[in-house]
């Protein structure tokens, strides 16, 4: 080993500055409206305990990729207009099962066409009656949306599968690559 530290994507590296910066390129968001709509949304979505700290003895936070990710996901999510309160809730239910995928998101394999998407299944309004979570969320990897795919297949029994209920998908990998992009590079 060569004495450099290698940052892992769960290591606190980045600084809030970076982080903001970093999230304000990935949706392509001005200056202008990263210092103000976008850094009053992370702050709702602290406040809401989305993202834990461990300080200890340090007086500024370090943020992690995975850390970043988890905002970023967060963000993308408020883009369908769900309450905050659910989002982050979901999130941090269900993080530990996404987060491999959201890694994965930015490899050579999914940006040469088997890109990775995030799915959603709100249930808001009914969730209490069905005794189901009011939203339930899954990264996964699915071949291009072409009817002589094998992909095409996988998601046409995701939508088959329960006809009656909502089924969104998002391409997260476009994301998650200008995200990975745009973060400064550690040793």
């Amino acid at each position: 080993m060569d004495g450099t530290k290698s940052y892992k994507f769960d290591t606190p590296a980045y600084t809030y500055n970076e982080a903001e910066g970093v999230l304000g390129r990935a949706f392509g968001f001005g200056l202008v409206h990263q210092r103000g709509v976008l850094r009053q949304r992370i702050k709702h979505l602290q406040r809401l305990g989305l993202v834990e700290l461990n300080l200890g003895k340090k007086k500024r936070a370090e943020y992690s990729h995975s850390q970043i990710a988890l905002w970023m996901l967060a963000l993308v999510l408020a883009e369908t207009g769900l309450d905050p309160t659910l989002v982050v809730n979901t999130l941090k239910k269900n993080w530990r099962n996404i987060v491999g995928e959201i890694e994965l998101a930015t490899s050579h394999e999914a940006q040469s066409g088997r890109p990775y998407y995030l799915c959603l299944w709100p249930r808001v309004l009914s969730a209490p009656i069905v005794q189901k979570p009011a939203l339930s969320i899954a990264v996964m990897q699915i071949a291009p949306l072409n009817p002589f795919t094998p992909g095409f297949d996988e998601l046409r029994h995701l939508v088959g599968a329960s006809p009656d209920n909502w089924f969104c998908i998002h391409n997260i990998t476009r994301i998650c690559t200008r995200l990975e992009n745009a973060l400064p590079r550690r040793i």
